[in-house]
């Protein structure tokens, strides 16, 4: 899923970016701890460094150093001010990145949610209820068809499939030929016998019939032996 995808790719990009201000944070933590003196030059390595001035990195370092005394307030005073120059401010991008975060939160969500419904979907169903040659099978006068199993009635199918693709008929013209040709079979020998039955014409002796109403001696070299159906 695209959407996921590109989720997936921004959530692995702040994630570094914000691995990235940990990094920072932790440096000039120890720094203001063991060596005040020597923040200045954390910061100034920081600098040299060029960090990105995007949202998840200023939301997490900002998180890490803000409150922590006077000291670290001097890191976040010059973003404040890198920030500024840009026509921005750390309360913006925290903002920003809080809203960003929502924002991709409802999208995995939503995007699990989607993968969930169609791990759970039954394919077959779906495929066979979008086929315009499984609803005229249907309409197989003894009602047969229907009440077949999936892979008997993808078989089918399948051979309308094949026999549509030789000739020069479309799969819903050859699949509707084989319903009257066994409307016809019920009205000639009633409901019982095997003509009366759409397979008669797509797996049995009756496919011979169908191929006829298709294939004429000047169409013979795109005839296919019955037997490979």
């Amino acid at each position: 899923m695209p959407a996921l995808s590109r989720v997936a790719a921004r959530i692995a990009t702040d994630r570094i970016d914000r691995n990235l201000a940990d990094y920072w944070a932790d440096q000039m933590t120890e720094s203001a701890v063991k060596d005040p003196k020597s923040l200045i030059l954390v910061i100034a390595d920081m600098a040299r460094s060029n960090p990105p001035l995007v949202s998840s990195f200023i939301a997490e370092i900002t998180r890490r150093l803000q409150g922590q005394g006077p000291a670290l307030s001097l890191p976040l005073t010059w973003l404040e001010q890198r920030l500024f120059e840009c026509g921005q401010t750390i309360q913006q991008m925290a903002l920003e990145e809080n809203q960003q975060q929502a924002a991709d939160q409802v999208s995995m969500s939503n995007s699990i949610g989607s993968l969930r419904f169609l791990g759970a979907m039954d394919w077959r169903e779906f495929v066979e209820t979008m086929s315009a040659v499984d609803q005229t099978l249907r309409q197989d006068p003894g009602g047969v068809y229907g009440t077949m199993d999936f892979s008997t009635r993808d078989r089918y199918r399948h051979v309308v499939e094949k026999m549509a693709r030789h000739s020069r008929f479309s799969e819903s013209e050859v699949a509707r030929k084989a319903i009257q040709l066994t409307r016809e079979g019920a009205a000639k020998k009633g409901g019982d016998d095997l003509s009366a039955h759409v397979g008669f014409y797509l797996i049995d002796k009756g496919l011979v019939q169908l191929a006829k109403t298709y294939f004429t001696s000047c169409q013979s070299r795109f005839f296919f032996p019955i037997k490979t159906l």
